[in-house]
């Protein structure tokens, strides 16, 4: 299985899921016209690492999920929550899944999304406030 690299555009953040190091990055803006088109690549990688981490429980110990958000439109955060139930199905496993969510530090409402999100996600977050 390949790394996942998605470039950032003005309206599209940065993704880079890298396998060998276990760590999951997307950041900067998330504000697409169509945000299902722009996430369904990411559901189908990580689908197909789904099906990788069930058949080779051993495949990681452990995977970072970076989130660093400067804004995310409502659909965008409809499609994190998704990303975050796939992770969430991942720490099932047995592997450890860690949330990081980097917000600027005066951004309250930024941290305040995150905060919503550990709620109804069942994996560790921490909040790193970003100078």
């Amino acid at each position: 299985m390949k790394d996942l690299v998605i470039p950032a555009t003005e309206v599209t953040p940065f993704v880079n899921f890298n396998i060998q190091k276990g760590d999951f990055e997307i950041m900067g803006e998330s504000r697409p016209e169509n945000s299902a088109s722009f996430f369904e690549p990411i559901f189908s990688w990580i689908e197909d690492f789904i099906i990788a981490c069930e058949s080779n429980h051993s495949i990681l110990s452990k995977i970072n999920i970076r989130l660093h958000f400067t804004y995310f439109n409502s659909t965008s955060a409809k499609c994190l929550l998704t990303i975050l139930g796939k992770f969430e199905r991942i720490h099932t496993f047995g592997i450890g899944v860690k949330v990081d969510w980097y917000y600027e530090q005066q951004d309250i409402d930024m941290r305040n999304s995150g905060e919503e999100f550990s709620k109804v996600i069942h994996m560790p977050f921490s909040f790193i406030p970003v100078p």
